[in-house]
């Protein structure tokens, strides 16, 4: 049996525990469900067990199911996107791992044939010491950049560790993703909405990311509107650019993508849809106000509060 493999996993101590200690016992479940965001270690986990196990890993995609019972330890990435029967003969496998990251697309009936492990995002001080571990000679303070762009995906991380090892300034980390998006937002320019999004998921960010750093680059600005110091030169240019009412209803629009997104089988194409339709309500303001001068949407008055749409971000 292969020793430690598990040591190497970053993070999901308890689940490292378990599994360690289920294999020692002999008693590991055969049938088991990693669920949990992209990039947070299900895969790395898989293949740690299979080593402690001396088995060979075997990634199964959804079009090679027939050839599962040839596999002593089968990895099915994606579980969601497979069809329910598939999966319950998938089941008969000496060892195998269903992977998602959306465990609410799968079925009751397989479910309750597999042991679920979740998977949370990595808490930034295990992120830095695994880059660190990584790479030795690595800046601290960098190492803490990476962390707070990967915002819980290693993989990530480990991508933009790459791209300083490649030469990139470790400075351009500092970018907002958040405040770059709005600024393209408020502008209403379609074109450049696209461009940061297809830019973004090129360094590996994914529409949950986004949609978070969004979320919190408006919680930001409407923090700037009360008190503007130590903020950057952008977030208190873009404040200054909307009223707090239109704040929250940004907020509320991305908020809504975010809940959307759980179960959205194409992630992406819902994030581009709602910052269109953003953009599209601010371009519209432009439009009507040459001048650029901003427009305050209805206040909620005490007695009733509807709920607001991106119809009042428009001007009336």
């Amino acid at each position: 049996m292969a020793v430690n493999a598990l040591d190497h996993v970053v993070g999901h101590a308890v689940n490292v525990a378990i599994l360690r200690r289920a294999i020692n016992q002999g008693k590991l479940p055969n049938r088991m469900l990693f669920t949990g965001p992209t990039g947070v270690g299900k895969t790395t986990t898989a293949k740690a067990v299979a080593e402690e196990l001396e088995l060979e890993l075997t990634p199964v995609e959804t079009f090679e199911f027939d050839a599962l019972g040839s596999y002593k330890f089968a990895l099915v990435p994606d579980a969601h996107l497979a069809a329910d029967d598939v999966l319950l003969r998938a089941a008969s496998n000496p060892y195998i791992v269903l992977e998602t990251s959306k465990p609410h697309l799968l079925p009751d009936s397989v479910k309750t044939r597999f042991i679920e492990f979740r998977f949370s995002p990595i808490p930034g001080d295990e992120i830095i010491a695994a880059l660190l571990s990584e790479e030795p000679d690595l800046d601290e303070q960098a190492a803490a950049l990476i962390a707070a762009r990967a915002q819980g995906n290693l993989a990530h991380a480990y991508n933009l560790l790459e791209k300083v090892r490649l030469g990139e300034p470790v400075e351009t980390l500092r970018r907002d993703l958040g405040l770059s998006l709005l600024n393209v937002v408020f502008s209403g320019s379609m074109d450049a909405v696209f461009s940061v999004v297809t830019q973004a998921y090129a360094e590996g960010s994914s529409a949950d990311e986004l949609a978070s750093e969004l979320i919190g680059a408006v919680r930001n600005l409407i923090v700037v509107k009360t008190d503007a110091t130590g903020s950057s030169l952008l977030a208190k240019s873009l404040a200054s650019q909307v009223t707090q009412d239109q704040l929250i209803v940004v907020a509320r629009v991305l908020w809504e993508l975010r809940v959307q997104l759980r179960a959205s089988v194409d992630a992406r194409g819902s994030l581009e849809l709602a910052l269109t339709l953003l953009t599209s309500s601010f371009a519209k303001q432009q439009a009507s106000r040459p001048d650029g001068a901003t427009v305050a949407v209805k206040s909620e008055s005490s007695a009733e509060k509807p709920k607001l749409t991106l119809d009042e971000l428009r001007l009336s």
